[in-house]
């Protein structure tokens, strides 16, 4: 019964999962340890969900969780992380490109002040960058 429950409602979430989790962490190999995990966590506590009411919650909590762990993990935060503007290098003038710099430079210094939680929440919230990972 509980197999056919994790291979209807649970299992068909992981793609979902996948997205969200890629979403924040911006690294696919990473992303897919997180729903692995998740899943893992999932099938462990079997036994009690007719205590949930929104499995499908459940499961976004859970891999909520692992990212942030993962995030939090000293191996995640000696990551390095870089800026780069959608404007490629080629298509910028001098003064654009000396502007573009400066922020960048700025807006490393003010990302390393904040907590890891905000970092991720300040990149998600970012349309002006093409691509960013965080620390």
């Amino acid at each position: 019964m509980q197999e056919n429950v994790f291979k209807n409602t649970i299992l068909p979430l992981k793609d979902k999962l996948f997205r969200f989790s890629l979403r924040i962490l911006n690294n696919a190999s990473e992303a897919e340890d997180i729903v692995q995990d998740a899943m893992l966590k999932v099938w462990r506590k079997r036994d009690e969900w007719d205590k949930i009411d929104n499995i499908e919650g459940y499961c976004y909590q859970t891999v909520k969780n692992l990212v942030w762990d993962r995030i939090q993990s000293k191996d995640y935060q000696n990551e390095s992380y870089e800026l780069q503007l959608h404007d490629s290098p080629e298509e910028q003038n001098p003064h654009s490109k000396l502007v573009n710099d400066e922020q960048i430079r700025l807006i490393h210094e003010l990302i390393a002040t904040l907590p890891a939680a905000q970092k991720v929440v300040s990149w998600c919230q970012t349309e002006y960058f093409a691509y960013i990972v965080l620390p």
